[in-house]
């Protein structure tokens, strides 16, 4: 099972942390978006073609907010606190309700990387992931050859579970995943406990 069946939400969440807001992606943060979807070498297993044009953007912006309305993921635009401007996105999907899991998904433009912006939006939607949607683990599937986003899954506290041999096909070719879990450090509050 996919679906969240409480979704969409009644508000979408907003979370803030020390340097950042994270909130839901607007028609008008395309533009701002697109450029952190048109980085070819940067975002190449994305596992969607890269953009060609903010329109691509703007599709896309819309369709993720169809699969949220659907209760299919919960994504959240990375803003740098002050501005408005979006520097990357961050994506709870693949939820499992039955087993309390969902999967993490995260990209940001290349030109804030470095500035442990990501691993600050990771930690605050892991928080929510398991205090607000009660979940007991959360999965980020890693490309090998993104030392990177390995690093940032890394030190919010996933550990590496597995690496998937060709499991993912994207533009011809197949291509390996390093499977990283984390699991919530409260499982005796989990709903199943009680």
């Amino acid at each position: 099972m996919n679906k969240r069946p409480d979704f969409p939400l009644k508000v979408f969440p907003r979370l803030e942390t020390e340097r950042l807001i994270l909130r839901e992606l607007a028609d008008t943060d395309a533009e701002a978006y697109f450029q952190v979807c048109s980085e070819y070498e940067w975002l190449r297993l994305w596992g969607f073609p890269v953009h060609r044009s903010p329109k691509d953007t703007l599709e896309m912006i819309r369709h993720q907010r169809e699969a949220y309305e659907a209760g299919l993921q919960l994504r959240w635009g990375i803003a740098l606190r002050g501005l408005n401007k979006v520097i990357g996105s961050i994506c709870l999907y693949r939820f499992v309700v039955p087993h309390f899991r969902a999967e993490v998904t995260y990209e940001q433009a290349r030109a804030v990387s470095g500035n442990g912006y990501m691993t600050e939006a990771l930690r605050a939607v892991v928080r929510f992931g398991f205090d607000e949607l009660e979940l007991h683990t959360i999965e980020a599937g890693i490309d090998p050859g993104h030392a990177g986003s390995l690093r940032v899954a890394e030190r919010v506290g996933f550990q590496r579970e597995g690496y998937l041999r060709e499991n993912f096909f994207f533009e011809g070719r197949f291509y390996d995943t390093i499977l990283c879990t984390m699991m919530s450090g409260r499982p005796s509050t989990r709903p199943w406990k009680k």
